[in-house]
């Protein structure tokens, strides 16, 4: 459960950096059949297409970053410890409109 709160502590503060006040972060979770697919979504600047599959990686923050603040290791983390649990994550995203994160968690 601690890890599972970081994963979610991390997206949220991601959300947060690249929404801009009175902008929207919705976390949700679907039930299917052996798992739960959460998201968590924001109506921020998106992130570059080029970017998506880097977005990873330890210490990248991309060219198009509008924000430079943080280590650029959140993202690396919370995909770390979900492979750790067996699990995955993937981002979509519409650049100048908003970001999505999806990941599962499998329950028997």
């Amino acid at each position: 459960s601690d890890q599972l709160k970081q994963i979610f502590e991390l997206l949220i503060e991601n959300a947060m950096k690249f929404t801009d006040e009175g902008g929207k972060i919705i976390v949700d979770a679907v039930k299917e059949k052996h798992q739960v697919v959460f998201s968590v979504s924001d109506d921020g600047c998106g992130i570059p297409q080029e970017d998506v599959p880097h977005i990873f990686e330890r210490f990248y923050k991309g060219n198009g970053a509008q924000n430079k603040n943080g280590s650029g290791l959140g993202l690396a983390i919370v995909k770390e410890s979900l492979e750790a649990l067996g699990e995955t994550i993937r981002a979509e995203s519409i650049p100048g409109q908003n970001t999505t994160f999806f990941f599962t968690i499998h329950f028997r």
